[in-house]
């Protein structure tokens, strides 16, 4: 019998110590969140951690956990996936200080929130903390962008009625994390945020209807199309083995062990009569995107002069910061104003009490701040109730809400990709037609040859620093400095390539891509022979120290302190390099499988490019997706 091919395995392994919070990445702030769902493994009927608890007439908050338990469980972070050809293991490391300044910006996130007091923002020892809806939106990303699928490994948050966020994600740049803005996108995200019909708040509305986001979780289905976890077919002549198999044993087909049924909830735990007040303090307020921000409908406000105003139909500016916080994947306060300040810069709502502020001319995230759509806001948003306010904008056109695409518009696949709204809508497009691996391969394969541009730059950097002959100690903290990051980031350079191997370009990956066999051949037995050089961690807490200065010892009065000395920069001179590092020799492999690992992938980018260029985009601009949003395209600058 022929020995089963090596699997390949990928490795995610960093460790977060000193490093502030601030200056983690989002990506990684994520990962690190979902590792942290992902390993407390909750349930729906909570483990009590006091046998007195268990005596308490207290609600149950399905899927929670305690602070306590999250702290002790994000100190050690570790997964293993494994399928038929490759396996992942995803570590992470957290100092306990480190661990609860993350809990606490994941908090203020929207990704976790207090069930037992809605209002709560900060932490408290002994509270409970359940995961949002927009949580549970970003752990089923990571258990798609890692293949996790069948019922025994799939978490089971994700099959409840939690998980109903289809959540709006920014593209951001990926030296600096800011989002990514033009135009286009900021009238698609506008369109998204006043939603289809207007969503006025009552205390007797209805709850909203939950989107099933957990279909795909809880159908019972053979395997899960090559998903780590799945049932382990290597080939068709595999599947039909196993079934004569069976059929001689005369044994029934388990697809897999009994999993507990999940009674999904058609409500929401987070819809409340009055929690989901506009005018509310409640942590959370949204556990749907598809609504739209909450409206006021008849606003009666008073007046500083005691009077009483009604403000017809209108939003507040608190109302719009929340909708952002709890629908996109914004990651604090400050961002979601930024993002409703570049709105508010478009001219698509105005301030309905402007002389109650001395600033009216800017954004103002607050609950006593009133807006509500101007003309060009309303030729975007797709409402057809009739609303008092507007009476009071010019009705000269009849077609508001319908916008005409140019016909003569030539749009590129160029175009599409560099424009972060045409871009989601074109994801969206993707999605639909089962064909989104190709736009994350080329997303990932863009950003793995961005990080290997900045190590060959820091390179360089490292080479000229070896011919200096005199060692500051400013010098020697500059050479340390360029040291680490070279270490840091030429290992996440292999980490992301074995990463973008193990997911998509592996025979049997989770989202494997169709590739020539010359290349998957190619690229296999190169990510063979790297395999011995893949990172077994990243150390990111490593503090760069400037040499010790000598003691100082008492001189002689005509002795002058050797640290006072001058030297003749004449004298100075460039020298022959010196030998190899140790820093060197460790990172030299490295380099060398990236360097035939590169060109490999960008074979697989450029492929997948022109695949999208020929057969998706035609169907793009074609689509519902596009005819339907009353956003019109244009070549603009972002």
């Amino acid at each position: 019998m022929p020995e089963p091919p090596k699997k390949v395995q990928g490795v995610v392994n960093k460790s977060f110590n000193t490093i502030p919070c601030g200056d983690i990445s989002v990506k990684d702030l994520k990962d690190i969140y979902s590792c942290l769902l992902y390993c407390l493994d909750l349930k729906a009927e909570r483990e009590k951690d006091h046998k007195l608890l268990k005596l308490a007439f207290k609600t149950n908050h399905p899927y929670s956990f305690s602070l306590e338990k999250g702290l002790a469980t994000m100190q050690k972070l570790r997964i293993h996936l494994e399928n038929t050809a490759t396996c992942i293991n995803i570590s992470y490391e957290v100092k306990a200080k480190t661990a609860r300044d993350l809990l606490q910006l994941f908090m203020n996130a929207r990704l976790l929130h207090a069930p037992e007091d809605k209002t709560r923002s900060k932490l408290k020892s002994g509270m409970l903390l359940q995961p949002t809806p927009k949580g549970v939106a970003i752990l089923s990303s990571f258990c798609s962008k890692y293949g996790i699928r069948g019922h025994n490994h799939v978490p089971q948050i994700l099959k409840s009625n939690l998980n109903s966020m289809e959540l709006i994600s920014f593209e951001r740049n990926s030296r600096t994390g800011a989002i990514v803005h033009s135009e286009y996108w900021n009238k698609v995200l506008f369109v998204h945020l006043m939603g289809p019909t207007k969503n006025f708040w009552s205390p007797n509305m209805p709850p909203d209807e939950l989107p099933d986001l957990s279909r795909s979780y809880t159908e019972e289905t053979f395997g899960a199309a090559n998903g780590f976890g799945s049932f382990e077919m290597a080939s068709q002549d595999s599947f039909y083995a196993f079934l004569n198999e069976k059929r001689a044993s005369a044994q029934p087909i388990e697809l897999e062990q009994p999993v507990e049924k999940i009674e999904k909830d058609p409500v929401s735990p987070f819809h409340h009569r009055f929690f989901t007040n506009p005018d509310s303090d409640s942590h959370v307020q949204y556990y749907v995107s598809s609504k739209g921000v909450r409206l006021f409908h008849n606003k009666v406000v008073e007046k500083p002069d005691g009077s009483k105003e009604n403000m017809g139909t209108c939003f507040t500016g608190k109302a719009l910061v929340q909708w952002l916080l709890d629908c996109t994947d914004v990651f604090s306060h400050d961002e979601a104003v930024r993002v409703a300040g570049l709105l508010w810069n478009l001219g698509l709502f105005y301030l309905l009490n402007g002389e109650d502020f001395p600033n009216a001319s800017k954004f103002i995230p607050r609950r006593n701040a009133y807006y509500f759509l101007t003309k060009e806001g309303t030729r975007l948003v797709p409402w057809t109730l009739p609303d008092k306010n507007l009476t009071q904008l010019d009705k000269e056109s009849e077609t508001w809400g319908v916008v005409q695409q140019s016909p003569t518009l030539q749009i590129s696949l160029k175009d599409v990709l560099e424009d972060p709204g045409m871009k989601y809508q074109f994801r969206t497009h993707l999605v639909d037609e089962f064909s989104v691996e190709n736009l994350e391969v080329y997303n990932d394969i863009q950003l793995l040859e961005k990080k290997f541009k900045t190590l060959k730059k820091l390179l360089k950097l490292k080479e000229r620093e070896k011919m200096f002959l005199l060692l500051t100690p400013l010098r020697a903290k500059r050479k340390a400095t360029i040291s680490a990051a070279v270490i840091k980031l030429s290992t996440d350079c292999l980490s992301d390539a074995f990463n973008i191997y193990t997911a998509y370009l592996a025979q049997g990956a989770p989202f494997e891509l169709n590739i020539n066999s010359r290349l998957r051949t190619d690229i296999s037995r190169k990510m063979v022979m790297s395999e011995q050089h893949a990172p077994k961690e990243v150390k990111l807490n490593a503090e760069i120290q400037a040499p010790t200065p000598l003691p100082k010892t008492d001189l002689p009065a005509n002795k002058k302190d050797p640290s006072q000395l001058t030297l003749d920069l004449q004298s100075i001179k460039l020298v022959d390099p010196p030998a190899p590092s140790p820093t060197d020799n460790s990172i030299a492999p490295i380099l060398e499988s990236l360097a035939g690992i590169m060109p490999l992938y960008e074979e697989v980018k450029s492929h997948v490019f022109e695949l999208m260029a020929k057969d998706s985009l035609p169907k793009f601009l074609e689509s519902d997706i596009l005819k339907e949003l009353p956003v019109s395209i244009t070549k603009q600058t972002k």
